[in-house]
């Protein structure tokens, strides 16, 4: 494996810290800093975000933690070296203890710059703070867990799919999708729906996505272990609408490498790879399922709390 190194502002932080710097290894994607003797580590995930982990620590060190982190924040900020912040403390914690090592200009609760999260299934308590202004802020609000939608987009007309090639994951075809945020949907259908016309550069019609959404269909479910935040669920949702294809693609740069309007026969015919992109077997699945009208079927619905259960493909 090649070398591994920690940014600069990481290792300031160390030396700050241990009067040395970390020991640098990589664990599936992310890049995680480190001693043997340390109260804290770090690590850098594959989505730019920079997350601490605060072990115990003695009265009269806090000063002098809360002095690196200080650093440490300015440095990513200045370099957008990370987008994001996170500073993790080991449940239960001590208020005070928290108080006296974040940064001063942590903003909490603040949407779409920093807020709280406390992660009962890592048991952590999670602080971050956003830090690129270029960006818009990415992170679910409050999340505890992460839950998420794909579009299934079936133009039943042309017979074709939207498949979009995102930056992150080169080299793959995906449905379009993305995290839940209660601050712009209501149900994952509208999750799903916003995230295709966002990553495929659509503007889908209102009297069209209200009637995708009353015929859309649950036809599959993945689940993510070591997702970014916390352990995620997505949903893959299928929405048939007639003529879809016929609207222009116009994708961000910077987020989605290709998209384009596939047809079924080519997807259900793939052998795992399509135009030199590897095709995942979830796709194939889910357009099956929503080709032969099996999906999820509402048994209760009641303002509260609504439940499907899917027939099984």
């Amino acid at each position: 494996m090649a070398n591994v190194y920690a940014p600069r502002e990481i290792d300031s932080f160390f030396i700050k810290l241990y009067g040395k710097q970390p020991e640098v290894s990589q664990v599936k994607k992310n890049i995680v800093c480190s001693l043997a003797e340390a109260e804290v580590s770090v690590m850098i995930d594959s989505y730019g975000g920079c997350h601490v982990d605060i072990a115990k620590i003695s009265k009269e060190r806090l000063p002098i933690v809360q002095q690196a982190m200080e650093g440490l924040l300015e440095g990513l900020k200045a370099t957008n070296t990370c987008d994001s912040l996170w500073i993790n403390f080991a449940l239960p914690t001590n208020p005070a203890v928290m108080g006296s090592v974040l940064p001063q200009s942590f903003e909490i609760g603040t949407p779409g710059r920093g807020d709280l999260i406390c992660d009962y299934q890592q048991k952590k308590l999670r602080v971050w703070q956003w830090l690129n202004p270029k960006k818009e802020c990415t992170i679910p609000p409050g999340a505890t867990h992460n839950m998420g939608a794909t579009a299934l987009l079936c133009d039943t007309t042309a017979k074709k799919v939207l498949l979009v090639e995102n930056v992150r994951r080169a080299g793959n075809w995906n449905l379009p999708g993305g995290s839940y945020d209660p601050t712009r949907d209501r149900t994952l259908a509208d999750t799903a729906l916003r995230e295709a016309q966002e990553e495929g550069g659509v503007t889908i019609d209102e009297p069209t996505i209200k009637a995708a959404i009353k015929a859309h269909k649950l036809v599959g479910q993945m689940q993510f272990p070591y997702n970014q935040f916390a352990p995620g669920i997505n949903q893959i949702l299928s929405f048939p609408v007639p003529g879809l294809s016929e609207l222009a693609l116009n994708p961000p740069e910077h987020e989605i490498q290709r998209a384009e309007w596939i047809e079924y026969d080519r997807i259900m015919e793939s052998s795992g790879t399509l135009d030199g992109l590897i095709l995942g077997e979830e796709i194939r699945a889910a357009l099956l399922a929503a080709i032969n009208g099996l999906g999820a079927q509402e048994i209760v619905n009641l303002d509260w709390k609504v439940v499907q259960m899917v027939v099984p493909v």
